[in-house]
């Protein structure tokens, strides 16, 4: 009989227990996500916050901490004012009068049918975007970029985060990037530092923002060449971050930070991740020249820092100048061809930086601009050798 009590009672303390758990359970999570508008488990989205804040969107919320959120907001605050819209010019019209009865919209641009986003990166204005008119990607930059009339530009306008209209008087299309460089008529702009990709750590929080100044965190994976072909090109460099999670539909067109507000990349139409070294080198062809010209050395070639050689007691490194892409090793007449290199040379050095641990062959030539004067250690053979070259420019 007492042995039924004590079991009895046992019963009722576990019981008791379990309830006030549960209870304690459901109130946390009406609390986190009816009254706070936190939610206990998923993703943090700020995009309702009653504190009118930006909307910011923070993956893996259990692992997410105050100073995360703080920065993410911050890194937000700084860059809203580089990021603006573009829009196709609407016609000039009367101007409306104090006897007007009704608002004519078509002297106004609505805010939400931009074409695309730019991204402001001098202070005497030049921006970039992934947004490029069909009309600017069917002409040559440099036939037009020296007159002082470019009608193309004439057709669109920007603008700003303060929604001022500025006026737009030159478009330049890269088809290497596929990004555009607009250039609007206005002096002392904002801009941000970048971070290149040598200087982007796999594990690092980023930030992409956009134009309706939402944000979304993730993490930087790494990255990857644009071009999956084993054989490459002395002459295209083109690469792709990799991210924790692909980028929202909403985030198409907008940009990526570091959390110190810096610009690491253009997120494009297709959702990739192109790094800012992609387009570096135009840049600064528009800033000197105010047309685009790339550089070229003309070969195709193997990184060895990736392969192996059966029997090889140590690891080789460079670029092995070898047939492929369609195209000769040595394309005739280019800088390659007329300085005397040949299939089969290893170029191990440009300017005394080494092609391994991540620095190729394409990338050092990217940086570069046709005229420059390069020096090429090359092994031949058993033989090691020195080679300047100039490069030409693209064609």
């Amino acid at each position: 009989m007492i042995k039924n009590k004590i079991i009895i009672i046992l019963l009722i303390i576990a019981l008791g227990i379990f309830s006030g758990a549960l209870g304690s359970l459901f109130a946390r999570i009406y609390l986190f996500e009816s009254l706070l508008e936190v939610p206990l488990f998923g993703d943090i989205d700020f995009s309702q916050n009653p504190l009118e804040r930006p909307d910011v969107i923070i993956s893996g919320a259990r692992n997410v901490v105050v100073t995360q959120d703080t920065k993410a907001y911050d890194a937000l605050s700084a860059v809203e004012s580089n990021i603006v819209g573009i829009y196709k010019k609407k016609a000039s019209s009367s101007k409306i009068t104090k006897l007007d009865t009704k608002i004519n919209l078509d002297n106004w641009y609505d805010i939400d049918e931009t074409l695309g986003q730019g991204f402001i990166i001098t202070s005497d204005g030049w921006l970039v975007s992934s947004f490029s008119p069909l009309e600017a990607i069917n002409r040559r930059a440099r036939n037009f970029a020296s007159t002082s009339v470019d009608k193309i530009a004439q057709n669109y306008v920007i603008i700003n985060s303060n929604k001022k209209v500025l006026l737009v008087d030159k478009i330049i299309y890269d088809p290497i990037s596929q990004v555009s460089f607009y250039h609007i008529i206005s002096e002392n702009l904002p801009v941000k530092n970048f971070i290149n990709l040598e200087s982007a750590r796999s594990g690092q929080l980023v930030l992409a923002a956009n134009l309706k100044k939402q944000a979304w965190l993730t993490t930087m994976l790494g990255h990857e060449s644009r071009i999956k072909n084993k054989i490459k090109s002395s002459d295209f460099y083109q690469n792709l971050y990799i991210l924790e999670q692909a980028p929202p539909e909403s985030f198409y067109g907008s940009f990526l930070f570091a959390l110190d507000n810096s610009l690491m990349a253009i997120i494009n139409n297709q959702g990739e991740v192109l790094p800012i070294d992609n387009f570096l080198p135009c840049l600064n062809c528009l800033l000197d020249n105010n047309f685009i010209v790339r550089p070229s050395l003309g070969l195709s070639y193997v990184d060895l820092s990736n392969y192996t050689k059966i029997g090889l007691a140590e690891s080789k490194f460079g670029a092995l100048i070898t047939v492929g892409l369609g195209k000769k090793a040595i394309q005739t007449g280019s800088p390659a061809d007329v300085y005397g290199l040949e299939i089969g040379d290893i170029i191990l050095a440009v300017n005394n930086v080494e092609l391994k641990d991540g620095k190729n062959l394409s990338a050092e030539i990217n940086n570069k601009l046709p005229g420059d004067e390069l020096s090429f250690f090359i092994e031949r053979g058993d033989k090691n050798i020195e080679i300047e070259i100039i490069l030409d420019e693209l064609k």
